[in-house]
């Protein structure tokens, strides 16, 4: 059976959980299953390597205007000679519905990562997947939800049936044994990815901020991107300005920032799936993370929940587990436990099956 992947979301993205996805799926596939990922132009790290494509590296360390618009020409193109093979499934990466005009009438499979865009419309005004994903998700054979949580808002939100949708999980790619050193503070709560607003940044700086008011030793460190004004701001008037710290870090300098972390913190109002949650379950690090959308179904009994919407809740999470070894210790092994429900590999094993069960 061949299956042609497209190439979007590796003309953009270099580094996420998306690309992070299929990388992962194209490279544990069965072995009866061949994979079609034409591929001409990325700055992708995870094909970098070129395990699964064969593809040219274009100005990595270079931005200019027209630099997307060249890259998605070109691998349109790779897509449409790949398109002319003898292809079963089709995969698209994201939801841009360009592809559907050469594939005829085969069918094709639709990852769903989330509901972000049906859930704050108001952050995604201009955004054309606001218009693509309903349209795929409409005209997809299958619809793969990466949790039961986001299989639950295609149906409450757009009436899609039940038994086309099917839950597969994601995996993790931390390994413990290749941490690097990193300089770090003694003590910690640590803050990764993103800070925009679903992602509750501001009420966790404020939750930090009272915290800190007690603990004179505790720095709140985050990756991602760089701060912003409006958050260097915010510090400022959180008077927390010299607790803070920013880190750019690669996944296995990351892999000890959450294991020499007092606890990681996962404020979000909203989220898909939540892959840093199994990435702090892999380092030994205790959460303390919201009450709702997937976060209970991803974490299980395994992390200490709060209410986003509430400082105060978010307080008390964080400082119950600073004040308690013991449930720090709890939450590890019950971490490690729940870790086990989720790998990269099972998730290919369960995407190949739903391909055949699609070819039969």
């Amino acid at each position: 059976m061949k299956i042609l992947y497209d190439n979007q979301v590796f003309c953009w993205q270099k580094f996420g959980g998306i690309s992070r996805y299929f990388y992962e799926l194209i490279k544990n596939l069965d072995n009866d299953i061949i994979p079609e990922f034409p591929i001409y132009l990325s700055n992708n790290h995870y094909i970098a390597n070129k395990d699964i494509s064969s593809h040219f590296h274009f100005f990595p360390n270079t931005e200019f205007r027209k630099k997307f618009g060249i890259i998605s020409r070109v691998n349109k193109l790779a897509f449409r000679i790949g398109n002319k093979k003898n292809i079963d499934i089709v995969h698209p990466t994201y939801y841009d519905p360009y592809f559907l005009k050469y594939i005829g009438n085969k069918p094709f499979v639709l990852t769903v990562y989330d509901m972000i865009h049906e859930k704050y419309p108001d952050l995604f005004v201009k955004d054309p997947t606001t218009h693509h994903k309903p349209l795929l998700c409409q005209k997809a054979t299958k619809i793969i939800a990466i949790s039961e949580n986001t299989k639950k808002d295609l149906i409450n939100i757009w009436d899609i049936k039940p038994e086309k949708i099917e839950v597969i999980y994601l995996g993790q790619s931390f390994n413990l044994a290749n941490a690097q050193k990193v300089d770090l503070p003694d003590r910690y709560i640590l803050y990764t990815g993103q800070r925009n607003l679903y992602k509750n940044f501001t009420r966790c700086a404020k939750a930090f901020a009272k915290i800190a008011e007690n603990n004179k030793d505790l720095k709140f460190i985050c990756t991602g991107q760089p701060f912003s004004k409006e958050e260097l701001t915010l510090f400022e008037n959180l008077k927390i300005s010299n607790l803070v710290q920013h880190l750019f870090v690669n996944d296995n300098q990351l892999v000890t920032l959450y294991k020499h972390a007092q606890l990681f913190v996962f404020p979000s109002e909203y989220e898909g799936f939540g892959i840093p949650i199994l990435e702090a379950f892999a380092s030994g690090c205790p959460i303390a993370l919201s009450n709702t959308s997937c976060f209970p179904e991803i974490a299980g009994n395994a992390g200490l929940y709060f209410d986003p919407i509430d400082v105060d809740s978010i307080v008390a999470a964080m400082q119950q587990l600073l004040n308690s070894e013991s449930l720090r210790e709890e939450l590890i092994a019950k971490g490690f436990l729940q870790l086990r429900k989720f790998s990269w590999t099972k998730m290919a094993k369960e995407t190949c099956l739903l391909y055949k069960n699609m070819n039969r």
